[in-house]
């Protein structure tokens, strides 16, 4: 034993009662043995080394008793399972003093904290957006001294009253919240009406978001998805708020299983994978008929783009019918990529370049040719009286 304590930089060096008992704990069953051992073992039990270490075990016992113990040196010793760190913290001790319904409460404590801290950031970052709600920076700036200090926060602490003083208005609705953090469904919701709420407002808190806003668009949110058990008779218009954007439908209906009550059958993924395309669609035809306007080119008001045009923009369509629609739609669009698609809301962007070129298409452009003609002569001729 004074072999190995001369070789024990740690506890010799280290004044920081966490980082000693996290070394001892990387020796663990080499301290059980010692503390275990039986027969002749007075000498060992006297020996300097072995009572320093008890008496530090000892020491550490206490501070969690207390609740001393700060949240980072707790997250430490908890990555040990249960079963090695109560027989090691009782090491030092002839009755059992951190049981087993201790660590349990410990890590439910530590795991509460930092939980309740991801839902606020969560919260904050996903539904307070800086740019429109004023004091969201104060908010975050709170969530981030604490995460930078949890090496001086001791659980007493954290279990204090008025520890979330400054969030109390917010924790009920973050915690409400943070399910929906990657629900793009949910989202779509939240935006639409926090972009008419910040018309009205210009600039909103987030007191008003948690207290206001959200509990509107929980409720909000849970009406639409209810509409679901019935989907097939759906308008378009009633399902393009939540799907719009939305890439993986099959990863937001898992997300969503327990708001929308119907069966994920392959035709209701189809749909929603269309639904989601309906408003991109709608403004590529409109910039079609821009452009075949443009052209001059030959169209009346029942061929079948303005049909298929004002079937989507007039909401003729129901869910049930929309992959129907689809089929008819791709036949006539399906060979139109999106490189095609980006060049015709460019051209439909660019009107007043196009009737100048008509202007100019039957007597300008001749003029032009003969223009250049006429140039590429006197050059031609300027050359051969250079060589000549």
């Amino acid at each position: 034993m004074t072999y190995l304590e001369a070789k024990d930089k740690i506890i010799k060096n280290n004044t920081n009662l966490s980082t000693v008992i996290l070394k001892l704990l990387e020796n663990y069953r080499f301290w059980s043995l010692i503390f275990k051992a039986t027969g002749l073992v007075d000498n060992l039990y006297s020996h300097p080394y072995v009572k320093q270490v008890q008496g530090l075990i000892f020491k550490f016992d206490a501070v969690i008793i207390r609740e001393d113990i700060t949240i980072r040196s707790l997250q430490e010793i908890l990555e040990y399972d249960t079963k090695i760190l109560n027989p090691f913290l009782n090491l030092s001790a002839k009755k059992e003093k951190i049981s087993e319904d201790l660590i349990k409460n410990l890590r439910k404590n530590y795991h509460g904290y930092i939980l309740k801290i991801e839902q606020l950031r969560s919260f904050y970052d996903k539904f307070c957006p800086i740019e429109k709600v004023k004091d969201v920076q104060n908010f975050l700036n709170d969530i981030n001294n604490r995460n930078n200090n949890l090496g001086n926060l001791t659980l007493k602490e954290t279990l204090a009253d008025n520890h979330w003083n400054f969030h109390k208005k917010n924790i009920v609705t973050a915690r409400k919240a943070h399910k929906w953090a990657k629900s793009h469904t949910f989202y779509n919701v939240f935006n639409n009406k926090l972009e008419l709420e910040s018309y009205e407002y210009e600039l909103v808190t987030v007191e008003y978001i948690a207290q206001t806003l959200m509990p509107a668009v929980f409720i909000e949110y849970d009406q639409l998805c209810q509409q679901y058990k019935e989907w097939e008779s759906l308008k378009c218009s009633e399902g393009i708020l939540i799907w719009k954007n939305v890439k993986d439908i099959e990863k937001e209906l898992n997300l969503i299983s327990d708001y929308i009550q119907t069966e994920k059958s392959p035709k209701l993924i189809k749909t929603l994978e269309y639904l989601s395309l309906v408003p991109t669609q709608i403004e590529r035809l409109q910039q079609l008929s821009i452009v075949v306007v443009m052209f001059k080119i030959t169209h009346t008001k029942d061929d079948w783009l303005e049909r298929i045009q004002l079937v989507l923009r007039d909401d003729y369509l129901w869910l049930g019918k929309l992959v129907n629609f689809f089929e008819i739609f791709n036949q006539h669009f399906g060979l139109i990529n999106d490189d095609c698609w980006d060049l015709i809301k460019e051209l439909s962007k660019a009107s007043d370049f196009i009737v100048f070129l008509y202007k100019i298409a039957e007597h300008d452009i001749k003029n032009l040719i003969n223009s250049v003609d006429e140039s590429s002569d006197e050059r031609l001729i300027q050359e051969d009286t250079i060589i000549a």
